[in-house]
């Protein structure tokens, strides 16, 4: 299959400044690289995946492979393929272990240091899993939101969520625009984080412990929820370790891994065992250097700026 679709806030009318411009690009593997440079050069956010992929997301009734089928548009399709397995991909609402998983997740970044440094690293982290949480509890009720406004409306009648409250998971979406863009926010993303923890919390009644662990021992033995999850536990890792100056051997398959995970397959085995080792290298790096919390905000493109 070779297929590029764009998706997100673009197709449905509703990106503005703290938007990504979402691209999907399914193709063999001898063209990933070169499409990828292409399509980020031009300012995309890219989203690289297999045939063999968008099937095993389908078998895992991925509401990602909904989003695609209902809103994306589809710019290059060799012989309507990617149309035509859209198409016949039914409708599963997420089970309740996948709930519990994105739940636990949450507590897994509550649980975490609210640092002036770490803070927008955190709102990052936090906007993204809260989304996908918000999609999936819509979702097992039958309601397919994908849109920012129109999960914050669902929400809100379904769950009773009130809109100052919302405002707060407005305000992370900003947060995280900052971590990965180096601009400013004029408000306190640690204070949101925390008053949006509590929000989330008190709607579904997830048991929320914030700023539990101060340090980064316990981390490398979690037993992690997900690939993405751990990846972005690398990603915390190394901005930690850059910014008292440790410098991996293999910074540059460091930064691909956290910076570009589908372009190296990073939920294989193999790759998820070289995730382990990174951390645990990284983890000796930073308490080798007596490690104590940098005062400065730790921003995603700081990563790339050092490849």
């Amino acid at each position: 299959m070779y297929s590029i679709a764009k998706f997100g806030s673009s197709t449905m009318k509703e990106n503005d400044i703290y938007s990504d411009s979402d691209l999907l690009v399914v193709c063999p593997a001898n063209y990933r690289k070169k499409l990828y440079k292409k399509y980020t050069d031009q300012g995309f956010s890219v989203t690289l995946l297999s045939q063999s992929q968008l099937e095993y997301m389908q078998k895992k009734n991925s509401l990602f492979i909904q989003h695609l089928k209902r809103d994306a548009k589809i710019i290059a399709d060799d012989n309507s393929k990617l149309r035509g397995f859209l198409d016949g991909c039914a409708f599963t609402p997420p089970d309740e272990a996948e709930i519990s998983r994105c739940e636990n997740t949450i507590q897994y970044i509550a649980s975490l240091p609210n640092t002036l440094s770490t803070s927008a690293w955190k709102a990052d982290f936090l906007y993204c899993i809260s989304r996908d949480y918000l999609v999936k509890k819509l979702a097992r009720e039958n309601i397919l939101s994908f849109g920012f406004k129109d999960i914050c409306s669902n929400s809100a009648d379904m769950f009773n969520i009130r809109q100052n409250e919302l405002h707060k998971l407005s305000m992370l979406r900003k947060a995280k625009a900052a971590y990965r863009n180096t601009f400013s926010c004029d408000f306190d993303i640690g204070e949101i984080n925390y008053k949006w923890l509590v929000s989330l919390g008190n709607a579904f009644g997830i048991n929320i412990e914030t700023d539990k662990y101060m340090g980064f021992d316990f981390v490398v033995g979690r037993s992690f929820n997900s690939t993405y999850e751990k990846l972005r536990t690398l990603e915390l890792l190394y901005l930690v370790a850059r910014s008292i100056g440790y410098f991996h051997p293999d910074h540059k398959l460091v930064t691909n891994f956290i910076c570009n995970p589908n372009l190296y397959g990073s939920s294989r085995k193999c790759s998820d065992d070289t995730i382990s080792k990174y951390m645990l290298d990284i983890h000796s790096g930073i308490a080798n250097k007596v490690m104590h919390w940098t005062a400065s905000p730790l921003r995603f493109a700081s990563l790339q700026s050092f490849q």
